[in-house]
């Protein structure tokens, strides 16, 4: 208990430290905002004093508070299954999946499409994508504690969060357990055919380091340090091996998703990004491709059921396309 504990510590330390950051700065923009229009009606003291006392008339600071405790405790408590239940449960599947790769593809492994494209460029530029992929994740969730507006809409993605998490990347994960092309012939020694794209990924570090010395590929180190994890039997923060679902597609579609409920074109740009999250996950052997089709598929599903729970609780909101309607 006391490792679950150790390990859940740091992930709510990272949420508290964020979302001070971001509440500091909400007070500054608030406190600069009369100097800049040069309307002082009120001192800086009752302006922030109204502040916080139309936040604690609303909520007493629940919506403030809870969503940034919950990526807290939900991502910590992510953390101890992927390394306890999801490591004793191994990884049957991967023959499976490669096997189902091949054949949506044509008899080609989709990785090797995407290391067709130019090179070493690709790999660094997918690289630096996916390796933040976490940043418009706590973006939505600040402006989900921040933002006061539109209740229907946080608490429909809150939910659909919840629901990715725990079924996608949990009762998913262990029902359909695979470790992934890059570690597939450590599970599996029969599995040879993924030797060519790792070998491929180290060749295009390998160049960067060359041309830009230092430069290295964030993703060939954390798939190195997750594997120590793993041998060593030990927790650590951000450890964990598990492939299908690939839960970078699946909160990147989310996010795609919830995108659309502000606009278009936000939307769309968010889509744009989960497509190239996608992309990496096959480019680094992160995932087989149906891993981020099965993500996909399931989080759509989530977010609709999202829609009907909240419209059950708070009732139906008008239709429109944005934060002030109904959206998608």
């Amino acid at each position: 208990m006391g490792q679950v504990l150790s390990l859940i510590e740091p992930y709510m330390v990272v949420a508290s430290v964020i979302w001070t950051i971001v509440l500091v700065g909400c007070l500054l923009v608030a406190l600069a905002k009369p100097l800049v229009t040069r309307k002082y009606d009120v001192s800086p003291l009752e302006l922030v004093g109204g502040a916080v006392r139309r936040r604690w008339r609303d909520d007493y600071f629940l919506s403030m508070l809870w969503p940034m405790v919950l990526f807290g405790l939900l991502f910590g408590i992510f953390a101890v299954f992927k390394q306890t239940i999801l490591r004793r449960h191994g990884f049957g599947d991967d023959p499976v999946f490669a096997a189902w790769d091949r054949t949506i593809f044509f008899g080609v492994q989709p990785w090797r499409l995407t290391h067709a494209l130019p090179a070493p460029w690709t790999s660094l530029v997918l690289d630096r994508i996916y390796a933040f992929w976490y940043v418009p994740m706590i973006g939505i969730l600040l402006a989900c504690a921040f933002l006061r507006r539109s209740v229907e809409f946080r608490t429909r993605y809150l939910l659909a969060f919840v629901g990715c998490w725990t079924l996608v990347g949990g009762l998913m994960a262990y029902l359909l357990p695979a470790a992934g092309p890059c570690y597939a012939q450590v599970f599996h020694p029969g599995m040879t055919d993924y030797r060519s794209l790792m070998a491929s990924l180290h060749g295009d570090e390998g160049r960067l380091s060359h041309i830009m010395p230092g430069t290295r590929l964030f993703a060939l180190s954390t798939e190195s340090y997750l594997l120590q994890l793993h041998e060593s039997a030990s927790l650590g923060f951000g450890g964990g091996i598990s492939a299908m679902p690939s839960m970078h597609v699946a909160q990147a579609s989310l996010t795609a998703a919830a995108a659309f409920r502000v606009g278009k074109v936000l939307g769309w740009i968010a889509t744009a990004y989960a497509l190239l999250i996608f992309v990496g996950s096959i480019h680094f052997g992160w995932h087989y491709a149906i891993d981020g089709m099965v993500a996909v598929a399931a989080t759509v599903a989530i977010w609709i059921g999202s829609r009907i729970v909240v419209e059950k609780l708070l009732g139906p909101w008008p239709d429109a396309g944005s934060l002030q309607g109904k959206g998608t």
